[in-house]
């Protein structure tokens, strides 16, 4: 699934597959069961349960907060906090955040 460009709120209940979403202009909450997730320049807050793969999130104007069961979580780029609640398995490599981070 890729989505570019959307103005307002989005909401992603999804199963598996990968996930491409860049250019929100407004809050982003994913609930994924598998698959690597990228998310790029969003604009609100950004909400991800994710159960397995990989997690990409850059240039993110909110608040972070991610669940995941595995796979890496590599964030670069937030102007709020970021928090992870569950990190399962996987690498966890945060960068450039000028909030707080949670763990």
């Amino acid at each position: 699934m890729d989505l570019y460009d959307i103005t307002g709120n989005v909401k992603i209940d999804d199963g598996s597959g990968n996930m491409d979403i860049e250019g929100v202009r407004g809050n982003l909450h994913v609930n994924d069961g598998s698959g690597n997730f990228t998310a790029k320049d969003i604009q609100g807050m950004i909400d991800i349960d994710d159960g397995s793969g990989t997690i990409r999130i850059k240039d993110a104007l909110g608040d972070v907060i991610v669940d995941d069961g595995s796979g890496s979580i590599i964030i670069n780029g937030v102007e709020k906090d970021v928090t992870i609640k569950e990190d399962g398995s996987g690498g966890v490599d945060i960068k450039n955040v000028r909030g707080r981070v949670k763990k």
